[in-house]
């Protein structure tokens, strides 16, 4: 089955050389949902409720944050993925209080690596029994159901249109299927395809990725690998503060070396102010010296006390100085 639109949103490797960080920044930490329930809408797509069970909003977004609306998943993708629509797309919306939107769309992909458990879960459950009427069914999943387990630790790509956010991981990130679930779904669940989302010109590059609010809590069981098994991205929350410079730990040492700084500069300026004073002390005392030395050659020998005492006590004065210069360094 293949999209059937014409001017669907592609995303593709050319978008790279558009960077952004700051600017398109997510994180995320979704709690388990109580429950989930699974309505096959029109055999057009599968709608998943998610409540969030705790007060802590699960995801933000620019210094937004967003709570789950549901989750649905689309066979085939909504976007095309280098100019061809992917098996499948899991897109999980997002509000905010001010009235903006957060879309975070991730492909499905036909085997290549291990598939996701939870996905592989609730693919099961709908094939097992058969749901391809509209009413709502309550899953009994194996394992607990948090999009913490679908959300990836990649590089994603972002577009804004109509004050709707929309995060979209590329092809290389996507979420593996078996061959088997994806034919059992797009012949028997899934009869007609779900609108794609229309052309964005422009469109930003994250390669940094998100990160996770717990802290050093990590989620991999739907990371990408290769044919080998072997993790192709193993983002961490300590990667995304690297990556981004920022943390406590980085704040603090910055504070350190900031306050070092500051006293070495202190220090050289009062040792250069110190030295330049004694030079000129010692200049001064030298010319002085000098001129008392010539006076009292030149003058008639006396033998009062009081003259005798002030040339003795200017050339103390002098060496006294010239002593103190030596001890500090200042003067050879």
């Amino acid at each position: 089955m293949t999209s059937s639109l014409t001017n669907t949103m592609n995303i593709t490797d050319a978008y790279q050389d558009t960077k952004c960080y700051e600017k398109c920044l997510y994180s995320f930490n979704y709690p388990n949902s109580n429950f989930c329930t699974f309505t096959n809408v029109n055999q057009q797509y599968f709608n998943l409720s998610y409540t969030n069970s705790s007060t802590n909003p699960p995801a933000n977004f620019k210094e937004t944050d967003y709570t789950v609306d549901r989750v649905c998943i689309y066979f085939p993708s909504l976007h095309n993925f280098n100019n061809s629509p992917a098996s499948g797309e899991v897109v999980i919306y997002h509000s905010a209080t001010n009235g903006t939107k957060l879309n975070v769309c991730i492909p499905l992909i036909v085997d290549g690596g291990t598939s996701c458990p939870l996905l592989n879960n609730i693919f099961n459950e709908i094939i097992s029994n058969h749901y391809t009427d509209n009413d709502p069914h309550t899953l009994s999943l194996d394992i607990d159901y948090t999009l913490n387990d679908i959300v990836k630790y990649a590089p994603y790509y972002y577009y804004l249109d109509n004050n709707t956010n929309f995060i979209v991981y590329g092809i290389e990130n996507g979420i593996f299927i078996t061959k088997r679930v994806n034919d059992s779904i797009t012949s028997t669940f899934i009869k007609t395809p779900y609108q794609s989302f229309q052309t964005i010109s422009y469109v930003s590059y994250n390669d940094k990725g998100p990160y996770n609010t717990a802290g050093n809590e990590i989620f991999i069981d739907c990371q990408p690998v290769d044919k080998d098994g072997n993790l192709l991205i193993d983002k961490s929350n300590k990667d995304f503060y690297k990556s981004y410079d920022i943390g406590p730990q980085s704040i603090t040492m910055s504070i350190i070396f900031g306050c070092i700084l500051i006293a070495i500069i202190i220090l050289i300026a009062v040792m250069y102010l110190t030295k330049s004073f004694v030079n000129k002390a010692t200049k001064l005392t030298d010319s002085v010296a000098s001129v008392a030395t010539a006076a009292t050659a030149a003058a008639p020998p006396t033998t009062s006390p009081i003259g005798t005492n002030n040339t003795v006590l200017s050339r103390n004065f002098v060496l006294g100085l010239d002593s103190i210069a030596k001890f500090l360094g200042l003067s050879s």
